[in-house]
């Protein structure tokens, strides 16, 4: 928690100062014919710093993948464009030339923005090298789901206990676990749900495949909600709803949630 604090810091303080340096380099006021004073730098970095720190930080509370990586990007873009348009909102008497204004900040905001999106780009291909899935089992009471890369070395494990469970999305699989003080990670590896489902069957723990996206663990079932073919499971630590198929008996996690 307190890295992620300090690269949230160090992220929203570049872009704060990143957004300065557009102002000096670009000077926006033009179009308001005045020039900016330090009270207008000093509101940007604040206001960018505040805005960015906001959505890098609720970009890690989110547990679906896609929706975490679209907030981190935002967290690049939307500070610069909404502190430029607070700024303007302070320096325009007559409410003119906003979109003028604004734009030289939505430009600048394509710079980090792209060079986020690379960056997960390159980072997505190097960790999403296929994974082979093998269980070790050191005695009758505990099993771990691991996953090894075309070396042999392990990338992931994890007591299956201890796995929420399985989301499929595209050509890869996220895992949804607890750690050691019970709180909710995740990891993200290239395979399928399918392979993912027939090693799961040697385990003591009976995952369900509920819809074809999802492999659930039973035993962290909170509640099921909605009506037949639009059921809603709940699980247990986690905000998530997720979606059963018409094919899956939902009576069966009924009567194991009893």
């Amino acid at each position: 928690m307190k890295f992620i604090s300090k690269i949230s810091f160090l992220y929203s303080s570049l872009l704060g100062f990143y957004s300065v340096l557009v102002t000096v380099g670009m000077n926006p006021f033009v179009v308001l014919e005045k020039s900016y004073s330090i009270f207008d730098l000093f509101a940007l970095f604040t206001l960018t710093f505040l805005f960015s720190y906001l959505l890098f930080f609720l970009s890690k509370r989110i547990t679906n993948a896609q929706r975490a990586t679209i907030m981190f990007c935002l967290s690049f873009s939307l500070p610069l464009i909404i502190s430029g348009g607070i700024v303007w909102l302070l320096n325009s008497p007559n409410k003119s030339n906003f979109l003028l204004f604004v734009s030289t900040y939505f430009v600048a905001s394509i710079l980090p923005t792209l060079t986020v999106l690379i960056t997960i780009f390159f980072r997505r291909i190097g960790s999403l090298k296929e994974s082979s899935i093998s269980f070790i089992q050191p005695d009758e009471e505990t099993t771990y789901f691991e996953l090894t890369n075309a070396k042999g070395k392990s990338t992931f494990k994890v007591e299956t206990k201890k796995i929420l469970y399985f989301e499929s999305n595209d050509n890869y699989v996220l895992t949804f676990y607890l750690d050691h003080e019970e709180n909710v990670k995740k990891s993200m590896d290239r395979l399928s749900l399918k392979s993912v489902e027939a090693m799961l069957a040697k385990d003591t723990i009976r995952f369900s495949r509920v819809h074809k996206s999802f492999l659930i663990n039973p035993s962290y079932v909170k509640g099921i909600s909605g009506r037949s073919q639009a059921y809603k499971i709940e699980m247990q630590h986690t905000q998530t709803e997720i979606p059963v198929s018409r094919k899956f008996d939902v009576s069966v996690l009924e009567s194991n949630n009893q």
